[in-house]
């Protein structure tokens, strides 16, 4: 079982000098890998040359052996046991949140000792059109959150059989893929939605990782919730962990 937590966040919402920050997060059970980056005020693209080897390719630029040596105080095997299956929900152990915890409540989610961080320049097929001009907002950053969280389970040499949950705080978003979207392009009217350039690199990534993997649900998570008890159970705990370490790297970023 994979999971992804996807956050955007905005300063200035819907003016000229708006500043707009995402982040993406992957845990597989043996380590966090985060994407980070500031929303570009341009049209985003995915290359038109991607070819059946994309993955091999950017895969090797983040070896496991990288991924290692960055790891310090990581998710490790023993926190998240091999054996984890769709019964996520009644074993995930208190490590797991125990740790995210421990790297909030010290403010170490700016350090790289506690995650693998991985540049949005190595997603190599998502490209910036400078010749075209939108200023960033808060949806578009929450837009490339989860576009990074499917580009990184896309070249992740993952296991096949894994069920992935993905979760944004964003209910627009996940109304645009599970809802609007499928509606839209039965109609013929895709083309008119706002952040249409963003929309068509996540569904592309979205019909890829789906094709790749078991099955991927794109979940919706209240942001700004008060942290629920261990009592309400550990994966509620661990999702509201996940968004909150989401969110966090987000605004650092705005700031």
């Amino acid at each position: 079982m994979y999971f992804a937590f996807s956050d955007g966040g905005c300063i200035n919402n819907g003016k000229k000098n708006a500043i707009a920050s995402y982040c993406s997060i992957l845990i597989d059970g043996i380590s966090r890998k985060i994407i980070k980056d500031r929303v570009q005020p341009y049209r985003y693209e995915i290359a038109s040359n991607i070819t059946s080897n994309i993955t091999s390719n950017i895969a090797s630029n983040i070896t496991s052996d990288e991924i290692t040596s960055n790891i310090t105080s990581n998710i490790t095997s023993n926190e998240i046991t091999s054996n984890i299956t769709s019964n996520i929900a009644s074993n995930i152990t208190s490590n797991i949140a125990s740790n995210i915890t421990s790297n909030i409540a010290s403010n170490e989610i700016t350090s790289d000792k506690i995650t693998s961080n991985i540049t949005s320049d190595e997603i190599t097929f998502i490209k910036v059109d400078t010749s075209v001009k939108i200023t960033p907002s808060n949806n578009r950053g929450e837009l490339l959150g989860i576009i990074h969280c499917l580009a990184m389970l896309y070249i992740k040499d993952g296991d096949p059989n894994a069920n992935i949950e993905l979760y944004s705080d964003s209910l627009i978003c996940i109304k645009t893929f599970n809802i609007w979207l499928p509606k839209r392009r039965q109609n013929g009217t895709a083309h008119e939605m706002k952040n249409f350039d963003l929309i068509t690199i996540a569904e592309f990534l979205l019909n890829e990782v789906t094709k790749k993997y078991k099955s991927i649900k794109l979940l919706h998570v209240k942001s700004h919730q008060a942290r629920p008890s261990e009592l309400e159970g550990r994966k509620k705990l661990f999702i509201w962990l996940g968004n909150q370490l989401a969110d966090k790297h987000c605004s650092m970023l705005c700031n």
